[in-house]
């Protein structure tokens, strides 16, 4: 059985990834990586870069889920914005975690405990390293907002 982890915006993906690459910074649970953040030098990113990223990791993805499917191995696609975008409501992380339990042959959560760390882990305001604040701190965003719209 398979966690088909997949985004539903491409370039948050495409700018998400070239952040990590360029600070360290794949997650946030320390001050250090925020304070990291937050004294970081942005190089200017290239559109021509979030281009061809875009092209690659979506054929990667079609490959893998063709692969998955011919190979008639059971998968479960799940979208990274249902578990970490802020406006999610809890209930509906919960519900989806408990959908991939289900999947994965394991009981629900439905502890207490369990359900306040849910909440705490996947508060994005908390979580998020990409910020509207951060974006307009990198070079050559804006174009890239231009072209592909505007990043949340």
């Amino acid at each position: 059985r398979v966690l088909f982890l997949n985004r539903k915006n491409g370039v948050a993906r495409v700018v998400s990834n070239w952040i990590a690459q360029h600070t360290g910074v794949w997650f946030l649970n320390k001050e250090a990586q925020r304070k990291r953040l937050q004294n970081v030098i942005f190089p200017k990113i290239n559109i021509q870069y979030v281009r061809s990223s875009l092209n690659r990791t979506n054929a990667t993805v079609e490959k893998y889920r063709r692969t998955l499917e011919q190979n008639q191995c059971a998968f479960l696609e799940l979208w990274y914005e249902d578990l970490f975008q802020e406006g999610v409501h809890l209930a509906k992380k919960i519900s989806l975690i408990n959908q991939i339990m289900t999947f994965l042959d394991h009981s629900t959560i439905s502890d207490q405990t369990t359900l306040d760390q849910m909440d705490r882990h996947f508060d994005s305001r908390r979580m998020k390293i990409a910020s509207r604040s951060l974006y307009n701190r990198i070079p050559g965003m804006e174009e890239i907002e231009n072209e592909f719209g505007v990043l949340s």
